[in-house]
């Protein structure tokens, strides 16, 4: 039983992390070679028989030439589970069943020379790597377009690591209608939303109201436009230091009511989500 790594160890994380980083966000051309003979050597472990292979310029065509629709494997980006493994292995010693150690080594190889792909029975669907891919601090994000692109043009949006839309990417702050934040139900693009166009200016396009203030809290009176006006806690989040925009019942009229609705309960919350 490991109860401490050794410095050796520990420095073995951080050139693990790099290498295998690096593997999942290239964007040199498929290995098709490479892939297709690790592709092979897990389908004779599984006592199948030597597939077709079909390759495509990206998931998108995978989906619309030959209807693939669930993923299980991701090629490259299976880089974060292979890089664990292969760590716990080659630098820890953890003992694996030979048979598992080497589909371990045949998934390394795919990750390498591939992006997705799909197996069937007598034929594996695979796709080309991503022509382009922006990170920030490890996670996708570009400010101007998309952060992951393919040859045949598809791709997503994405800032600091959420999937937003292509507007929000590419318009400018000041064009953006504040609206779109009580339009949108998921939380982290909400937050993007906030980043984008900037908490003080939506607060101010809104026309918002303060009732009560308390630190980094603020309790506003906001028309949505619908004519109605109701409330909305305005908070920062200390974790990620993003601002947060978040309804509460039109009955509350204080910082510390909207908290305790929020939390059920009269303590601070030290990470808001």
């Amino acid at each position: 039983m490991i109860e401490k790594l050794t410095k050796q160890q520990e420095d073995k994380i951080g050139e693990y992390y790099k290498e295998w980083l690096s593997i999942g966000v290239s964007c040199e051309p498929a290995d098709r070679v490479r892939a297709e003979m690790a592709i092979c050597g897990l389908y004779k472990i599984k006592g199948y028989k030597t597939p077709e292979f079909l390759w495509c310029r990206s998931p998108l065509e995978a989906r619309q030439k030959y209807q693939c629709k669930t993923v299980y494997f991701l090629g490259q980006m299976d880089a974060y589970w292979i890089c664990f493994y292969l760590y716990c292995r080659d630098v820890l010693g953890i003992k694996y069943d030979d048979k598992y150690s080497r589909i371990l080594d045949l998934y390394a190889e795919i990750a390498k020379s591939c992006g997705w792909w799909y197996p069937y029975e007598c034929a594996v669907v695979i796709c080309e790597k991503p022509i382009e891919c922006h990170m920030k601090s490890g996670l996708l994000h570009n400010d101007n377009g998309m952060a992951i692109r393919y040859n045949d043009g598809f791709g997503s949006w994405n800032l600091n690591g959420v999937m937003v839309s292509r507007e929000l990417v590419e318009s400018k702050a000041e064009d953006l209608d504040p609206k779109i934040l009580f339009k949108e139900k998921n939380a982290e693009v909400r937050r993007e939303i906030v980043r984008k166009i900037g908490i003080d200016r939506i607060v101010y396009k809104l026309g918002a109201i303060s009732l009560d203030k308390d630190g980094d809290y603020e309790l506003l009176n906001i028309n949505i436009g619908d004519s109605r006006k109701r409330p909305y806690l305005k908070m920062k989040n200390p974790s990620i230091h993003t601002w947060h925009l978040e309804g509460v019942p039109p009955r509350i009229v204080t910082v510390k009511a909207a908290l305790d609705w929020r939390n059920g309960t009269e303590m601070r919350p030290d990470i808001l989500t």
